[in-house]
This record gives structure tokens, C-alpha cells and sequence, in this order.
């Protein structure tokens, strides 16, 4: 009797000692700790009791495996961002068997509880999970409907960063924030700044930096940035919302020292200044009300208090549009500051070219020429451009027709200077001595050179043979294409340093932005024209390549023309 009593105490304490040594299931499979009863698993390993294999992937890479029949194979990604989008690719590589893709999140999918499943019989599947709400951990599993062995790639895409600081909304992987916020992240509070009180700062590169200025009576803003160190910082100013690099009211992007924004009947509210380097600098940055008549008004009025009395023959704020038509060979006088315009217009009415001359008091003076059909012209909005650093120079417009043509002299540096409009039917600058005149103003230019005065350098452009180039903001080349016998042309640029940075144009003669047969100004790093001919042609084209105004101050690409002879010529 003893003997028994002896034995179920043994028993009991056995029973209790292994309760509380390994009461977790498998003992954890010797591949976790046990702690109160709970598997606490070791990296690699899951389930309770941390038996089944878990590999990790990171978004972009691929792995290898293999899963035999009803059995199951498990991974698992971190997702940190709501917006985002999880695509599961599973690509079967034997040539037998049934792969299915199953996912779950924070917990392993099973045939019956999943998320999202493709069970097809594809050899190349993609499961996609678009605009996840729940972050965690999302677990993958390839199920063996029957063994087979695959490629398994998950890829993570429109993520923001730190959920941009719960200040903003992701959108495409881009944070938009709300007002006060700047930054990728939001994660930058803006810093509200006084009028005519300049502050100290540092941006690092290709960061921005927000401030916001309010101003209570309309009229006139001015900002301007002062770099103290070397760098290249660019200025960006919105009305009643933070500025992007891709979304704002005013910005200037000089690479000089001092970069100015004049705000030409500015409106009550907050205006939000961005100050974005494009090199990491640091500099001054001052917001000013109007007190003192803006532009010196044009030199085309005189200033009262903070008000410019208009000359007759002009109007706007600064007195910086002329109401009347310039007539030709008139003269007309006028001043810009830094981010100014003065603005003129002329109707052309004779098949003579225009030329509009313009001549700068002296060489430290830079004004910019815009002229656009229409419409005052912009800096990203025109037909014609000449921004030459020279104290005189002119811009010709061949075959003007019966148009309005609206003219703006900008500010790149404060400048003052004359103007005057001539139709003539001479070559533009003689042809720069690079061609000859070959009658009603057109040049027919030497071989090596383009542009209606053969103002610019060209490189001929061989049929398969790819060259490599690079173009300046604004700035154009030029490649002559001949085609022989030819029933169709393809034309290829590839950006290699950008995206959607180049405009790509094809004439008969040089082409402008408003003059072309064909163009591609997709906002892609690949642009493509091609053009077919219902018979053999031989003739040549003229392929401009542009760096458009959005664009950063040198784009390299490659350029790359291909032709096919008709059917006959072979």
C-alpha cells in the first residue's frame, strides 16, 4: 500500500514538474523557447510548435523551391506601410505537377482562411494585393495541389515612408501632406516666417525644406533666397499649399547665388515656400512685402508710395505690359528684375520673317525672349525662345502667317534693355556664315550645322548606328536623317540619366515645338516616332532633340535611327 502511494506521488510530481518544463507542444520543437506555455520561435521557424520551415523574402529577390503533394511551403515579407501593394509572382519550373499561391496576414494562410489565393493551373501566375490597410507580417504559402518545383519573386511597391508620419496621404508611394507638413515623409513641420526678417538654413540634398508666410492685403510678394555656401539650392513657392519639385505656383531654379520670386498681384492667404536642394547648401531666405513699387515699374510709370502710376501705353501691376501693338522697326524701352516680365505683342501680316531684336544696356545684364502664338508666353508655355548671354541678339520666326504673336522679355538677371520688330526677307544673322541664303529669309545650312540661322552644331545620324548625346534645359540638338528608297522610319532616344526630361521632334527642315511633322513628349525615359510611306521615299529629316523646361540641367541619352526598304527592294 505504501509502495503505491510512493508511486502516484512520483507520478503526481512528475506530471506538474513536466507542466512547467515543457508544456509547450513538441517541446518546441527544439527550434524555439518555451515560455508560459507559448512557443516563442527561432528565426526560420513557425507554428506552435515551431515546426514548420519560414523563409524570409525581401521585395525584388527571387527564390528557389520545391513542395511535394498536399504539403505546403512557407515565406513571409514585412508590409510597414498602409497604401501599399504586395504582387506575388510564382513561375514553375518543372514540367509536371500544380503549384498554388496562397496569402495571409500575421498569422499562416490554410486552404480554407487566406487573404487572397490564385489556384490555376498557369505555369506563371501573379497574385496581386493592392492597397493594404493592415501592416505586418503577410506569410506566402506554395501548396502542392501536386509536387512541383518554382520560382517565387514578391515585390513590394507604393510604399511611403513612415506612413508619411501620420501627416499626410500615400499615394502611389508618394506622401501628399497635409498643410503644415512638408517633406518626402511629412515628417518637416512648416516653419511660419515674418515680412522683411531673413533667416538662416541648410537643406540637404534632394531635400526641402518648408516655410509659410501669410499675408493679410493683396498685391505684391517677393522671396528671395541667398545661398552662403556652395550648393545649388532652388526656390518653390505655392499659394495655400505646400510646393513640390512637380507642383508649384512660381519657382526659380538658377544656379546662381540669388534666386528671386516676384508674385504679380499676389492674394491674401498663406503663401508655403519651398527651398529644395538640388545640392545640399545652406543660405538667407527673406520674405517681402511690398514697400516700394515692384519692377522700378517697368521704367514705364513713375511710384507713388507703394502704387506705379502707368505711362499711357501701359498697364499691369509693375507697368509691365504694353496695351498698344509694337509697330514695326518701333523701339520700345524696358526693365526686368530677377523672376520679372515685361510683355509686348505684334501682328504679323506679311509672308516676310520676322526678326525681334533686342539689345541689353550692358553685359551684366541677362533678360531672357519668350514668343508664343496667342497668348503670353510662360517659361514652359511658348514657341520660340532665345536665351543668349549676349548684349545684343536677335530671334527669327520664319513663315509668321496672320498671327498675333505675343512676346515676353524675362528677368533671369535684372536687366534693362531696348527692343524692335523688323519683317524682312533677309537670312537671320547672314546664316552665322554656316550656310547660305537661299531667298525669303531661309538658310540652307552647311553640312554639320542647323537651326534657322545655322546657329546650332548637328551630327548626321547613320541608319543602326546609335549615338550617345546631351542637351541642356532649354538647350536643343540637331541630327540630320537620310533615308534612301525607304518605306518607314523609326526613331529612338533613351534618357540614361532621367525620366520624361526630353522632347524629341522630326521636320523637313529644322524643327521648332511648334513647327514638326511628328514628336514625342511622353513623360517616359523611351521615346519612340515612327512614321510609314505608302511609297519608297528618299529624302531627309531633320531630328531636334529638346531639353525641356522641366527638365535637370544636362540630360545624357542615347539616339538610335532604323529604316525598312518596301518588299521590292528585296
Amino acid at each position: 500500500m505504501k509502495l503505491l502511494v510512493i508511486y502516484v506521488l512520483f507520478a503526481l510530481v512528475a506530471m506538474a514538474f513536466s507542466q512547467e518544463r515543457g508544456a509547450c507542444p513538441s517541446d518546441c520543437s527544439n527550434h524555439g523557447v518555451c515560455s508560459s506555455g507559448t512557443c516563442n520561435c527561432n528565426v526560420g521557424y513557425t507554428g506552435a510548435d515551431c515546426s514548420i520551415p519560414l523563409s524570409s523574402l525581401t521585395s525584388g529577390q527571387e527564390v528557389r523551391g520545391n513542395v511535394t503533394t498536399f504539403q505546403w511551403s512557407y515565406y513571409s515579407i514585412s508590409v510597414s506601410y498602409v497604401g501599399s501593394a504586395l504582387n506575388i509572382f510564382m513561375n514553375q519550373t518543372s514540367s509536371s505537377g500544380d503549384c498554388d499561391i496562397y496569402v495571409q496576414v500575421n498569422t499562416l494562410p490554410t486552404r480554407s482562411v487566406y487573404y487572397a489565393r490564385d489556384i490555376s493551373t498557369a505555369k506563371n501566375t501573379k497574385l496581386a494585393v493592392s492597397n493594404i490597410q493592415t501592416t505586418g507580417t503577410w506569410y506566402i504559402g506554395a501548396y502542392g495541389f501536386s509536387a512541383c518545383s518554382y520560382i517565387l519573386k514578391a515585390q513590394l511597391t507604393g510604399s511611403c515612408p513612415n506612413d508619411c508620419s501620420n501627416n499626410g496621404i500615400c499615394t502611389s508611394g508618394v506622401c501628399t501632406c497635409n498643410a503644415g507638413w512638408s517633406g518626402n515623409d511629412c515628417s518637416q513641420g512648416l516653419q511660419d516666417i515674418s515680412f522683411n526678417s531673413p533667416i538662416s538654413g541648410s537643406v540637404d540634398s534632394l531635400k526641402m525644406n518648408g516655410y509659410r508666410v501669410h499675408l493679410t492685403s493683396a498685391n505684391y510678394l517677393g522671396v528671395t533666397l541667398t545661398q552662403t555656401t556652395p550648393g545649388d539650392c532652388d526656390l518653390y513657392v505655392r499659394f495655400n499649399e505646400a510646393p513640390t519639385i512637380w507642383s508649384w505656383d512660381f519657382a526659380n531654379v538658377t544656379r546662381g547665388n540669388l534666386s528671386t520670386i516676384t508674385v504679380e498681384g499676389a492674394r491674401t492667404g498663406y503663401y508655403y515656400i519651398g527651398v529644395y536642394g538640388f545640392q545640399a547648401c545652406s543660405y538667407v531666405l527673406v520674405a517681402l512685402s511690398q514697400s516700394a513699387c515692384p519692377n522700378q515699374c517697368s521704367q514705364h510709370g513713375t511710384c507713388n508710395g507703394n502704387t506705379c502710376s502707368c505711362e499711357s501705353g501701359y498697364t499691369g501691376t509693375y507697368c509691365n505690359t504694353m496695351t498698344d501693338l509694337l509697330q514695326s522697326d518701333e523701339v520700345a524701352n524696358g526693365y526686368v528684375e530677377y523672376n520679372t516680365w515685361n510683355y509686348f505683342k505684334y501682328q504679323s501680316n506679311s509672308d516676310a520673317n520676322l526678326m525681334i531684336h533686342v539689345n541689353q544696356s550692358s553685359s551684366k545684364d541677362d533678360c531672357d525672349l519668350y514668343v508664343r502664338a496667342g497668348a503670353n508666353p510662360t517659361r514652359f508655355q511658348f514657341d520660340y525662345q532665345e536665351l543668349s548671354t549676349d548684349i545684343y541678339y536677335e530671334l527669327a520666326i520664319n513663315d509668321p502667317g496672320d498671327t498675333t504673336w505675343y512676346i515676353g522679355v524675362y528677368g533671369w538677371a535684372k536687366c534693362s534693355y531696348q527692343i524692335w520688330i523688323d519683317e524682312t526677307t533677309a537670312c537671320p544673322s547672314n546664316c552665322n556664315n554656316r550656310g547660305n541664303c537661299v531667298g525669303d529669309g531661309v538658310c540652307e545650312c552647311n553640312q554639320g550645322f542647323s537651326g534657322v540661322a545655322c546657329e546650332y552644331n548637328s551630327s548626321a545620324l547613320l541608319p543602326g548606328v546609335p549615338m550617345a548625346g546631351q542637351v541642356t534645359t532649354d538647350g536643343w540638338v540637331f541630327y540630320p536623317y537620310s533615308v534612301v528608297n525607304t518605306s518607314s522610319v523609326h526613331i529612338v532616344v533613351k534618357e540614361t540619366s532621367s525620366v520624361g526630361f526630353l522632347w524629341v521632334y522630326v521636320a523637313r527642315t529644322t524643327p521648332s515645338i511648334r513647327n514638326y511633322l511628328y514628336s514625342d513628349t511622353s513623360n517616359s525615359n523611351l521615346h519612340v516616332i515612327s512614321f510609314d510611306f505608302t511609297e519608297d521615299v528618299t529624302d531627309t529629316f531633320q531630328i531636334g532633340v529638346f531639353g525641356n523646361p522641366y527638365s535637370i540641367e544636362t540630360t545624357e541619352y542615347n539616339i538610335v535611327g532604323t529604316l525598312a526598304l518596301s518588299s521590292s527592294k528585296f
